[in-house]
């Protein structure tokens, strides 16, 4: 009777501890899980912030290198500007040279019709 009694309380405790232990394991997965979906979610928001940091500075090197071209034309179209303002001035300066020595001429139409 003693040995059926044992069996008993041994059948009585393993249906109480079985389901216990099936909870146990069921919470210690889900911890694991739990954990682990953590940081694999960190590492994905790590190595997209990574992606778009890059694509940032990429676009930023892109922004600078088209600033970079842009002045290099303005001030190219500048110097070509101020040379063909030069050119203009000097044209100018020997036009009224050669106009004067025209008028100091007396064979100038204009100048034989003012002092006629």
């Amino acid at each position: 009777m003693a040995e059926a009694a044992a069996t008993a309380i041994l059948l009585k405790s393993l249906a109480y501890g079985v389901p216990a232990a099936i909870l146990v394991t069921a919470f210690l997965i889900f911890l694991t899980m739990s954990k682990h979906q953590k940081e694999k979610t960190d590492q994905d928001r790590l190595e997209h912030m990574n992606k778009w940091n890059s694509m940032i500075q990429s676009q930023k090197e892109n922004y600078a290198q088209l600033i970079k071209s842009h002045q290099e034309e303005t001030d190219r179209i500048f110097r070509i500007m101020e040379r063909n303002a030069q050119s203009q001035e000097a044209t100018t300066h020997s036009l009224t040279i050669i106009s004067r020595a025209i008028e100091q001429k007396t064979i100038c139409p204009l100048n034989q019709r003012i002092t006629a």
